[in-house]
């Protein structure tokens, strides 16, 4: 599948408090008068006629200590995890026209407008020894991350467009742990992809708009079947047949295969993870290769680098980012990005003589509780051939006001 500037086309037209307990009565008053002591009196003989003294004043031995009862097993709404997330952004550019639409930009490239992004609620359950994960999207988002190009017709005409049967299930998948001292966990239906250091949920991102190789090098989800199993409390295997890049239903007889190595400790703040994927997309072989390392310097400085090497038949593209995030204090951080990306076949951008893009972007975060921010970022894209402003600019760029909100 190609991301073209189908991207820009569907965001211009996706605009009791307890009761308190009283004091217990009191011994009833005794008169000053002693009273004198009555004589002892004998035991009396029962008598044979006299009936055997009431249940009530039979003195019972004593009964056994109740045994332990069994631990009631957990409610489902104990297993269940929710989250939910509301996405919104205004963007500006600084040359061309006020609502015209940014070229080779991903989730941001709608310009002048107030925008609802993306709203997602999820909902899932660990495997234990079954779970499952389903979150669903809607909005712009929602179009973006569901292209697909599917052949039909007569004669067959290719076209590329959002899934409408698959569109708002960002995820859905069932999970099984296997049985064993290691653990090894099935996942089966649609996942998002393991490449890349940037993810759909801005949230989870460190800069509001994400970066080129998070729109053109690397696929947003996958279809099919993955295994994960953790090697020990920092290194984790993952393994996968799908259906190939962001379809949920294939163009194909063939399958793509991936496999992705994670690897993250707390100790030390390093963490990488490194993705391979080959199988046959439409006509040709298509193959991936993905590294993301990142470091925790220090308290309040991290940085994270990525690196993507693609090969589509005889076409290739490649491209590296590096990202640095800054944290002033609990209410400000500060996120600079730098990248370059290689498509000298247009085969990922779709620009037939090929295009080398270079993307600088600084931004602000500014936290408000623990689940809310608001974003400013500043962005300059450069590229070698004039692809933007409608095709008579070398350079775009835009300043970006975000705010989400989440659970």
């Amino acid at each position: 599948m190609k991301r073209t500037h189908v991207h820009a086309l569907i965001l211009s037209a996706a605009l009791a408090s307890p009761a308190v307990a009283q004091p217990a009565d009191g011994p009833p008053a005794v008169d000053d008068a002693v009273a004198e002591p009555s004589p002892p009196t004998e035991p009396s003989e029962p008598s044979p006629d006299q009936p055997p003294p009431p249940d009530s004043m039979v003195v019972a031995e004593p009964a056994p200590p109740a045994a332990d009862a069994e631990p009631s097993a957990p409610r489902w709404s104990d297993k269940v995890t929710m989250s939910g997330l509301l996405d919104g952004y205004i963007a500006v550019p600084f040359q061309g026209d006020l609502r015209g639409a940014d070229a080779l930009r991903v989730f941001d490239g709608g310009n002048g407008s107030f925008l609802l992004a993306y709203a997602e609620l999820a909902v899932a359950m660990a495997a234990e020894p079954a779970g499952f994960r389903l979150d669903l999207g809607f909005g712009p988002v929602a179009d973006l991350t569901n292209l697909e190009t599917v052949t039909a017709g007569t004669p067959p005409v290719t076209v590329t467009g959002p899934s409408e049967v698959m569109k708002h299930v960002q995820q859905g998948y069932a999970s099984f742990k296997l049985p064993g001292t290691r653990t090894i966990v099935v996942d089966a239906g649609k996942f998002v992809t393991t490449a890349g250091s940037e993810v759909i949920e801005a949230k989870d991102n460190w800069l509001y708009t994400r970066s080129i190789l998070f729109g053109y090098a690397i696929p947003f989800t996958h279809t099919g079947v993955r295994l994960t199993a953790a090697i020990d409390d920092k290194l984790s295997l993952q393994a996968m047949v799908v259906n190939g890049w962001d379809v949920g239903f294939d163009n194909n007889d063939a399958k793509t295969f991936g496999a992705s190595a994670l690897y993250a400790d707390a100790d030390s703040g390093l963490t990488g993870a490194a993705t391979f994927m080959v199988g046959k997309e439409a006509d040709d072989v298509r193959v991936l290769g993905d590294l993301v390392i990142g470091k925790k310097l220090s308290d309040k400085l991290a940085i994270n680098l990525n690196a993507d090497v693609g090969k589509d038949g005889d076409a290739m593209w490649f491209g590296a980012a590096a990202m640095a995030r800054f944290s002033v204090n609990s209410h400000l951080n500060l996120t600079a990005r730098g990248e370059h990306f290689r498509d000298p076949d247009g085969v990922r951008t779709a620009i037939a003589d090929g295009v080398a893009l270079t993307e600088l972007t600084a931004g602000a975060g500014i936290p408000i509780g623990g689940g809310a921010e608001v974003r400013l970022e500043g962005r300059i894209d450069l590229a070698d051939v004039e692809v933007f402003d409608g095709g008579t600019s070398k350079t775009q760029g835009t300043a970006t006001a975000a705010a989400l909100a989440w659970f």
